[in-house]
């Protein structure tokens, strides 16, 4: 497994979700992962090791210096740390029967290598973004030598997991013979289920978390949730995650978010559950996305999910667990949050919890995984 994004010392947070797909397939099928992240402050290259079960985990850490070209010299310190690494985890414990690289750049090289030298075939896992020209990074704006070395590590894939309809539909732009399956992210439902069915009271809880920055149009989301508010003063806001800046400003300069905006911060993954389970609904508004964790998370705890028509959230939001809005259109999410909430008996919790728990658990998802795995020669 080789994760370009994973949770590591530097960020605990990056790629959990690749984190999730790893510990669901390690229920099935053994896996070495290697994830070579920079860190500051650091003055030689490192490592951690862990065992659980059939999963070892190495992540590497090397140096990042604030020189002239540092973002160069980055780069060449992250191939030759990972080739570095690669060869000693090879030499302990063998060549592996396939490579599984979750978001192809930058891990991808060390895949294409392993391909090229010992005839290793690898899967991409895929969840960036990038592919879509809205988002920036966009990976169509590199100049022409990245570009091809994206092509080269895109076409030389035997087969790619994407998580969403509209990701497939990019990837074929780049490797268009490439072989495609969708394959959602997965749900810890351990953590996130519903656990008695919710029961009606007088205000009406929205659930968000995020990083709240530019993707998640936090600002977008505020707005229209002022907006309902002013028609229906029995709304409330439950925001989880830091706060940009820009984002407390605008609840400070707003009377009516301060009444009706609460703030709880960066809290545990499994916090995030206790919190979605005082909600009513759960309510997103980005710029772009691929088919966020959180949304699907929701839908295991029971909470119909306001999204906008972006990547594959539409694809998983249909009339009886949710409502699909158009990105950037304000008003229609303040006429989708008091839709909601003025129809809250339409939607039955248990019903959405079911049904999504179903589709994203840890052994449903390994399943397909694997599936993908017996087909590669």
């Amino acid at each position: 497994m080789l994760p370009s994004w994973y949770p590591s010392e530097v960020n605990p947070f990056n790629g959990d979700f690749n984190q999730r797909f790893v510990e669901a397939v390690s229920l099935k099928v053994p896996q070495i992962v290697l994830y070579v992240v920079g860190k500051p402050n650091i003055e030689k290259s490192y490592f951690t090791l862990t065992v659980d079960g059939t999963l070892k985990t190495y992540l590497v850490y090397y140096p990042l210096k604030k020189i002239f070209l540092g973002k160069v010299y980055a780069k060449l310190n992250y191939f030759i740390t990972q080739a570095k690494f690669l060869k000693l985890i090879l030499k302990e414990n063998g060549l592996p029967k396939i490579t599984q690289v979750y978001v192809f750049w930058m891990a991808g090289i060390a895949a294409f290598t392993l391909k090229k030298i010992y005839s290793i075939p690898y899967i991409i896992t895929e969840n960036w973004t990038g592919f879509y020209r809205n988002s920036p990074p966009d990976l169509y704006k590199n100049n022409f030598l990245i570009r091809y070395i994206f092509k080269m590590i895109l076409k030389s894939a035997s087969h790619f997991i994407a998580v969403a309809d509209k990701l497939k539909n990019r990837i074929l732009e780049w490797s268009p013979k490439a072989m495609v399956t969708v394959i959602p992210n997965v749900v810890d439902t351990s953590i996130f289920y519903l656990q008695t069915q919710k029961t009606e009271k007088h205000k009406f809880t929205f659930v968000h978390a995020s990083t709240m920055k530019i993707q998640k149009n936090s600002i977008g989301l505020l707005n229209g949730f002022e907006n309902a508010v002013k028609e229906n003063n029995n709304l409330e806001l439950f925001l989880v995650g830091d706060l940009p800046q820009i984002v407390e400003d605008k609840i400070n300069a707003s009377a009516l978010l301060k009444q009706k905006v609460t703030c709880l911060g960066e809290v545990p993954y499994a916090t995030v559950k206790d919190i979605m389970l005082t909600g009513d609904a759960y309510l997103m508004f980005s710029r772009y996305e691929n088919l966020p964790c959180v949304i699907l998370e929701a839908l295991c705890c029971g909470l119909p999910v306001i999204t906008t028509d972006v990547g594959g959230c539409a694809e998983v939001i249909n009339p009886s667990n949710g409502v699909v809005v158009q990105n950037e259109n304000e008003e229609q999410l303040s006429q989708a949050i008091l839709q909601m909430a003025n129809n809250r008996t339409a939607y039955n919790s248990y019903q959405i919890a079911q049904e999504a728990s179903k589709l994203y658990n840890y052994q449903t998802v390994s399943a397909q995984i694997v599936h993908v795995y017996n087909t590669i020669n």
